[in-house]
């Protein structure tokens, strides 16, 4: 058998790695032009600034804050903006605006969340595991499902939030793939159970009507009455 290493290569400093500019303009730009991993919601108009910021700062490591420092304070003038249109009644606007906000804040806690900072800017709103019985288990599932929930602040008994409900598999998870999260809504993540990855559509058959079971949660922030379902893993060939 081969086996493969990577050898040298390991210790190669790449171009893009040579400061920011060089990592915009290289390797990140031209995947934000063409909205590929992990500019899928971005504009590129947006990250333009940012970067000549970074550059006319010399700021050149991403594991510090004041790179993050930077994203945030653009992030928060489209959040601004995004407030100002919705509530102007002007939901559509908001939403994209909403999402170009998103996607500053995204990139600010890369590459890792090194900090404080960055932690805060990956999520704003604590992230909790609610367990609730999986009613309609079959085919040896376990008993129960997990739920990651990520309630907004102003949720409350007397006025539940909507619901995203994401149905996600193993690679499904990262919170780039859940912009529709953003402003009034939640997400729930909801884990396949593992038999069920190779069918997205037996995975929604017997793990949604569980969900149904399940109107919302202890404290009734959340209502799971009416939730819009998504998931990204619905193939045509299941379909």
């Amino acid at each position: 058998m081969v086996t493969w290493t990577l050898g040298d290569k390991m210790k190669k400093v790449h171009a893009h790695h040579a400061s920011t500019r060089a990592l915009w303009e290289l390797e990140w730009r031209p995947r934000c032009v063409k909205r590929f991993y992990p500019f899928n919601y971005s504009d590129v108009a947006d990250f333009d600034d940012v970067f000549d910021e970074l550059v006319k700062k010399n700021i050149n490591n991403a594991y510090d804050d004041a790179w993050t420092k930077v994203f945030l304070s653009f992030m928060k003038r489209f959040e601004q903006r995004a407030a100002e249109a919705e509530a102007a009644h002007e939901p559509e606007n908001a939403s994209k605006i909403y999402l170009r906000a998103a996607s500053l804040g995204q990139i600010s806690r890369f590459p890792i969340l090194s900090t404080p900072l960055k932690r805060e800017a990956f999520w704003k709103e604590p992230v909790t595991n609610v367990i609730f019985p999986h009613t309609h288990a079959a085919n040896g599932d376990g008993p129960e499902i997990h739920m990651f929930v990520r309630l907004p602040q102003q949720a409350t008994e007397a006025s539940p939030a909507p619901c995203l409900l994401y149905l996600t598999g193993l690679d499904g998870y990262r919170t780039d793939t859940m912009p529709g999260a953003a402003a009034r809504l939640i997400c729930l993540q909801v884990q396949i159970p593992p038999h069920l990855e190779i069918s997205p559509a037996l995975a929604y058959k017997f793990g949604y009507t569980s969900v149904e079971d399940m109107e919302t949660d202890a404290q009734g922030r959340f209502s799971l009455l009416d939730p819009v379902f998504w998931t990204s893993l619905v193939h045509e060939r299941y379909l």
